[in-house]
């Protein structure tokens, strides 16, 4: 018995001992890959931020015209046609098509209105569906855009759609000579890890929030080069940028694009009206704006642009 247990002690020590050894290993092993893992990301660090500012994601998915572009409400045909453009806001989620801003808008100044507005678009997918679809060749006698920005726009342009497929998407990256297009995945390869970066990406308001200057500079890009497409097209287009909220409390002032030959028109401004509040809501968990917020833009804005019936 005492033999055994002599045995049995030694074999329980030495299993402690390997146990303890494999756990300073592994510890030593992590340190190691941290370490490392810091050093890569700090040696890329000035890249990771330029990317991450200067790199913009577009989403192919988002490319092709919505269901709603068009519509069957008369018109006149001797008057030229307009276009809106933007995301879910101008789409209409949530709402009937005869409740949108272009149906609305149709309506009341019996012009041709499109709709291209595409639930979750963000300012870098508008640029390429001007540059890559069939969308400009529709209508030649097109009077005026309407480019419906909204503040989340600024964060689609650093974060892709939820969950979308942004691997071998084609990306703009902005050079302070202009905006370059080209279908190349350039992310960091750290950035790659679906956690870190949709984390990243997300959470943009709470992290980079502040850089107005350089969010500001990447809009501005933007906004010139659609004028610059429209343009190939349409040599006197009317292009009409109308900021859905308040901005000044985002710090940017948009109105430098005036010097462009670009309409500013702010909705608070031109209305009165502040619409992010609940009674131009869907509903209290749906932000998107009902029928009775263009009942009020839409004359004013005719009136604004000289539109009117």
């Amino acid at each position: 018995y005492v033999c055994n247990q002599y045995v049995y002690n030694i074999r329980l020590q030495s299993k402690k001992i390997k146990i303890k050894l494999m756990t300073k290993l592994l510890k030593i092993l992590i340190v190691n890959l941290v370490l490392v893992l810091a050093l890569f990301i700090l040696a890329d660090y000035s890249l990771f931020v330029k990317d991450f500012y200067n790199v913009h994601k577009c989403e192919d998915d988002l490319l092709d015209k919505s269901d709603r572009w068009d519509n069957d409400l008369p018109y006149n045909k001797n008057l030229p046609s307009i276009i809106t453009i933007g995301c879910s806001f101008v789409y209409g989620t949530d709402i009937t098509e005869n409740e949108t801003l272009a149906y609305q808008l149709q309506k009341y100044t019996k012009r041709k209105v499109y709709n291209y507005g595409t639930p979750a678009q963000g300012i870098q997918n508008v640029l390429y569906k001007l540059q890559d679809s069939e969308l400009l060749n529709e209508d030649l006698n097109t009077e005026f855009f309407i480019y419906v920005f909204m503040t989340d726009h600024i964060r689609r342009m650093y974060s892709p759609v939820m969950f979308s497929d942004i691997y071998g998407q084609p990306e703009y990256k902005i050079y302070p000579d202009g905006i370059v297009k080209y279908k190349k995945d350039s992310l960091s390869w750290y950035k790659k890890l679906f956690i870190v970066y949709y984390i990243g990406n997300y959470y943009y308001f709470s992290i980079f929030e502040k850089r107005h200057d350089i969010h500001q500079k990447n809009i501005f890009s933007y906004i010139r080069a659609m004028k610059s497409e429209l343009e190939k097209q349409y040599p006197d287009i009317k292009f009409v940028l109308l900021l859905y909220d308040d901005f000044n409390t985002y710090g940017i002032d948009f109105n430098p694009l005036k010097k462009d030959g670009i309409t500013v028109i702010q909705t608070k401004e031109l209305t009165g009206c502040n619409f992010w509040s609940n009674e131009y809501f869907v509903s209290d968990n749906d932000t998107h704006p009902v029928e009775k917020v263009w009942d009020i833009v839409i004359p004013a804005l005719a009136k604004r642009l000289k539109i009117e019936a």
